[in-house]
C-alpha cells in the first residue's frame, strides 16, 4: 500500500468515527503528525457527501469540491507555516445566513434568489477563511432563521444523522448535521 493510500485510509477511519471521536484537536495532531493533512480530508469529504446523497444535500446545499481539493493541497503544502494559520485545512460548513463573496445569502428562502451577489465576506467568514479553513461549504438553514424545528420545505430539511424518524433542529440544522455526518 502506497504512502499516498495510507494517508487517505486513515482520514477516512478519522472521518467516520462519531463526532465526539473526532475532535478539533485531533484532527490538527493528525496534520503535524503527517498521518493525513487537509488533502485527505478534502478527498475523503468529497466522497463521503457523494455516498451520503441526498442527506448531504439537505445539509450542505452548496459546495464546491475542485475548490475544496485545490485549497487543501496548496495548505497541505505549507505545513511549514502551520503555526501561522491556526485553523489550516479543518473543513467548517457556513451557515447561507453569512454574506460570502461572489455567493447570494439565501438564509434557507426562495425570497432572496434574485439578490445580487455578495461583494465581500462575511467579517466572521473572513476570519475563519484567513485563519485557513477548508470551505466545506454552504449550509442548509430554518427560513430566515426563524423556527428552531430546522424544517426547510425550499432547499430541503436535513435529516437527523442518529434518529431518521426525528428531526435535526434549530435554525443551524444543516450546519449541526454536516458536523454529525462528517462532512465538516
Amino acid at each position: 500500500m502506497s504512502d499516498e493510500s495510507k494517508r487517505l485510509e486513515q482520514a477516512r477511519e478519522f472521518w467516520a468515527r462519531p463526532p465526539r471521536q473526532r475532535t478539533l484537536t485531533q484532527l490538527l495532531e493528525t496534520y503535524q503528525t503527517g498521518s493525513f493533512g487537509p488533502e485527505q480530508t478534502a478527498t475523503v469529504l468529497a466522497e463521503r457527501h457523494q455516498a451520503l446523497g441526498e442527506s448531504a444535500s439537505h445539509s450542505i446545499i452548496s459546495r464546491d469540491d475542485a475548490t475544496m481539493s485545490m485549497l487543501a493541497t496548496a495548505q497541505q503544502q505549507l505545513k511549514a507555516t502551520a503555526t501561522s494559520l491556526p485553523l489550516r485545512g479543518v473543513p467548517v460548513s457556513i451557515k447561507d445566513l453569512f454574506d460570502e463573496t461572489g455567493m447570494t445569502t439565501l438564509a434557507g428562502s426562495r425570497a432572496l434568489a434574485e439578490n445580487h451577489p455578495a461583494d465581500q465576506d462575511a467579517v466572521a467568514l473572513s476570519r475563519l477563511k484567513a485563519a485557513g479553513i477548508l470551505h466545506a461549504g454552504r449550509t442548509s438553514m430554518s427560513e430566515f432563521a426563524f423556527s428552531g424545528l430546522g424544517l426547510n420545505p425550499h432547499v430541503g430539511t436535513p435529516p437527523n444523522p442518529f434518529d431518521a424518524e426525528r428531526i435535526t433542529g434549530g435554525s443551524t440544522s444543516g450546519g449541526a448535521a454536516s458536523v454529525a455526518f462528517g462532512l465538516a
